[in-house]
Parts: C-alpha cells; structure tokens; sequence
C-alpha cells in the first residue's frame, strides 16, 4: 500500500479578474503543462521511440481540450462584460 503525505499547498491564484487578466493566466498555466507532458514524451521516445506515451499524449489531448473550454467561457465573460474568478492552487506531496 501507498501512503502519501503532503508536504505543502501553494495557492497560486485566486482572483476575481477581468476575462483578458483570465485568459492570461490560463493561457500561460495550461501552455506550460502541454509543454511539460511533450517534453517528457519526447525524452521517452529519444531513449526508444517503441515506448508507450499513450498516457503523456492523453494528457496533452486533455489539456488541450480544458485549453479549448476555458477559451470559451473566458469568450462568453467578455461579451456579457463580465468578471471572472479563477482559482489555481498546487499540491505537493510525497509517496512512500
């Protein structure tokens, strides 16, 4: 059995902001994410490029996805002329 402990929370965000200020920040954190997942599949496929990356690819689809989604409502907030609240936190914890 794994246990897992966290270490630390850090709240990244937790603004009400205007949809450009929203879309910044979600643009940038989803951005850095696809980049990291391709990084990562790319390091596995140099080392063999038969490796299985379904699970990176899979992320990278997903984040892809959320990158669409909030797209859209960052979209809708703007036309209506409205706030948006975004909240970001990370959790950092430990497997043993």
């Amino acid at each position: 059995m794994v246990a897992t402990q966290i270490m630390q929370k850090v709240q990244l965000v937790e603004s009400e902001l205007t949809a450009l200020e929203a879309s910044d920040i979600l643009k940038s954190l989803i951005h850095e994410s696809i980049n990291f997942n391709k990084k990562r599949r790319l390091k596995l496929l140099i080392g063999n490029e038969n490796c299985d990356t379904s699970e990176l690819s899979n992320n990278i689809q997903d984040l892809s996805y959320e990158r669409r989604s909030a797209k859209e409502i960052i979209t809708e907030a703007r036309r209506a002329g409205l706030k948006v609240t975004v909240k970001a936190h990370l959790e950092i914890s430990i497997e043993h």
